[in-house]
């Protein structure tokens, strides 16, 4: 059913609590994250394990119904047996599957910045500020080079940065939330109140 702007304006202004919430929960994980980072890690560990057991018997399902129907399924299969093992070592093991994340997140930040840099050399007889993009690529092969050389460390950045990034996102949500309570948020850029949502 569609909404015209004006009731769901109101719709969302009686949302105002639930949008408080999540950005209480947001600075609660930040909090959280911040005091206790190897906790933190352990339960991502855990819960991406369970993600990844998940999502690979639903793959085993799938690939099933798929050989039901005659269709090629023994990629599901594959890709179901793979996340089924990956998910039940990361349950069993989550401090082996933080490090194994950690250097998998190195070995990408120093690949993709090595593609960075050669394109932001190729690029710099085309485009203005082409050394950025050279900067980048080198801030990130830096940054990958410090974490495989350092995990705990580089683990510690990546749950700090997370854990800032939560912070932000609830304290807008508080922010958003209690304007929306008090009447203060302006909608009317909406110039036609009659436009359908």
């Amino acid at each position: 059913m569609a909404l015209s702007v004006t009731e769901w304006q109101k719709n969302l202004a009686k949302q105002w609590g639930w949008i408080a919430f999540r950005g209480v929960l947001a600075i609660i994980f930040a909090i959280i994250a911040i005091a206790s980072p190897i906790a933190t890690a352990w339960a991502l560990a855990l819960v991406w394990g369970v993600f990844a057991f998940l999502e690979g018997l639903a793959a085993l399902i799938s690939g099933w119904r798929l050989h039901k129907q005659g269709a090629t399924w023994w990629p599901y299969l594959l890709f179901g047996i793979i996340g089924i093992l990956a998910g039940l070592l990361a349950m069993a093991w989550p401090g082996l599957t933080m490090i194994v994340l950690v250097y998998l997140i190195g070995i990408w930040a120093i690949f993709g910045g090595i593609s960075e840099i050669f394109m932001g050399a190729s690029l710099r007889k085309t485009v203005d500020r082409w050394w950025i993009m050279l900067l980048a690529g080198i801030i990130s092969v830096l940054f990958g080079m410090l974490v495989i050389y350092s995990p705990f460390e580089g683990m510690l950045m990546m749950i700090w940065c997370l854990a800032g990034f939560m912070l932000v996102i609830g304290i807008i949500g508080l922010i958003f939330a209690f304007r929306l309570k008090k009447g203060k948020v302006d909608f009317s850029s909406f110039e036609n109140t009659d436009t359908q949502i």
